[in-house]
């Protein structure tokens, strides 16, 4: 009968008045809609009251502020750092985050480690790994494919001990031993074990070592291109301009160079081109 009288009021065109008590749909999706609008607006000053207190890295989410693309990323890297710390500091100058990585167990390893991070910057073992050429010497600390596994475990663990504030590795020369799968697992172990990442220095076109890192679940990264393959100033900024086209095109790029005054003073002349401010510079474990 209640809905038949509903109908029939209806039909004439009369309102009814809900019983008291009772809420319209149109009374439901007001108060809704104020509760929603509440609530933005207490989590949009949340989010700027705790950025206020604690800096830009407090997570907020999507809604309030939309998520801003990184801009292309370089990290470069500078290899063979422990024989002179003079020509490790020309590169300082550049003032950009440069990633340092350090040979273990020469004259200057462990100056070099200390003063480089205490500018900041952040520090790499160089591992020296066996070479295609018999009558190069890769230098103390290396490993070689006819090494036992105990041994490699033990050199590579007593390298990264060695030196201080060491937080990835990469391999020094290994034309040969990176195309060894078995070996490269072997000084992967190691570098799994300590936490640390590993970049691929890429010496031969068939390294393993990136694909070996991966599988076994080692962050990893490789190297996009040499920077001073030619000791010049000019190839030095030729490379760089290089790495930013590739950097743009991939999001990231990694360049490796060598403790020269040719290579510091490519680099600091390349930050004065106008290519320069497209590309955001970090350290290689930022690209993680």
């Amino acid at each position: 009968m209640r809905s038949l009288s509903r109908f029939n009021d209806l039909k004439k065109g009369r309102k009814r008045t809900p019983p008291e008590g009772w809420v319209t749909w149109q009374q439901a999706g007001e108060t809704r809609k104020k509760r929603m609008d509440r609530r933005s607006f207490l989590a949009k000053s949340a989010a700027f009251l705790m950025g206020g207190l604690f800096g830009s890295r407090i997570p907020v989410s999507a809604e309030i502020f939309p998520p801003v693309a990184h801009p292309p990323r370089i990290a470069l890297i500078i290899d063979d750092i422990g024989f002179n710390l003079r020509r490790a500091k020309l590169f300082l100058e550049s003032d950009i985050p440069i990633t340092f990585s350090v040979l273990p167990r020469v004259c200057w390893s462990v100056e070099s480690a200390l003063a480089l991070h205490a500018h900041g910057h952040e520090i790499m073992l160089h591992q020296p790994m066996e070479p295609f050429d018999t009558e190069v010497d890769p230098g103390p600390g290396a490993i070689f494919v006819d090494d036992r596994p105990e041994c490699i475990h033990q050199v590579v663990a007593e390298n990264i001990a060695t030196l201080p504030h060491v937080v990835g590795v990469n391999n020094h020369m290994g034309s040969r031993y990176t195309q060894q799968p078995k070996k490269m697992g072997q000084a992967l172990d190691v570098v799994r074990n300590r936490g640390l990442f590993f970049v691929d220095s890429m010496t031969t076109g068939h390294s393993t070592a990136y694909d070996c890192a991966r599988q076994m679940g080692v962050s990893s990264k490789r190297r996009d291109l040499f920077l001073d393959t030619q000791q010049d100033v000019s190839s030095v900024i030729r490379q760089m301009k290089r790495l930013q086209h590739r950097a743009r095109k991939h999001g990231s790029a990694i360049g490796i160079g060598h403790p020269r005054p040719d290579t510091a003073e490519g680099i600091m002349r390349f930050l004065e081109t106008p290519e320069s401010r497209d590309v955001a510079f970090v350290y290689i474990s930022q690209l993680f």
